[in-house]
């Protein structure tokens, strides 16, 4: 019984550390649904809550994201042609592994989507200590509340 225990908890200690010290490049295309409440300031001019929600993400092997949702809640101004505006979003998958990441909206694009930075502020289970940032550019909300995310960036597990 306690060799069971000993190699359970060798492996445990092998997986955790297999990403440790290790930068991993956040380059993928995730996929959500988003619930809007805006209010119309005037024409062009709106501002409110957006609460989002990421399905699993499919980035390179190896990525300690991989197979994380997410969950998003932040406040936009638009003032077209530019928007602004932050929030906060926890990922977390099934074996307890969490990031946060918080976000800044920077600009509005042509097609009405958004663009803007995110940095990642730490985590539990494989990411704990996660340290990194990047970039995005979501498309436009269709009438569904889908839209598509391009991430760039990268983090690093110290």
């Amino acid at each position: 019984m306690k060799r069971i225990s000993l190699t359970a908890a060798a492996l445990a200690i092998s997986a955790s550390t297999a990403f440790a010290g290790s930068t991993f490049d956040m380059s993928a295309t995730l996929n959500g649904t988003t619930e809007r409440q805006m209010t119309v300031m005037s024409e062009g001019h709106m501002a409110g809550l957006l609460i989002s929600q990421y399905a699993p993400v499919e980035g390179a092997a190896g990525n300690p994201m991989n197979g994380m949702t997410g969950s998003c809640t932040g406040h936009m101004v638009i003032a077209a042609p530019a928007a602004s505006g932050g929030g906060l979003c926890d990922f977390n998958n099934a074996a307890g592994d969490k990031m946060v990441i918080s976000y800044e909206v920077i600009g509005l694009n042509r097609d009405g989507g958004i663009s803007g930075s995110w940095t990642a502020h730490g985590g539990a289970g494989k990411t704990a200590c996660v340290q990194g940032g990047g970039s995005f550019v979501n498309s436009a909300i269709t009438d569904a509340g889908t839209f598509e995310q391009k991430v760039t960036g990268a983090i690093t597990l110290p």
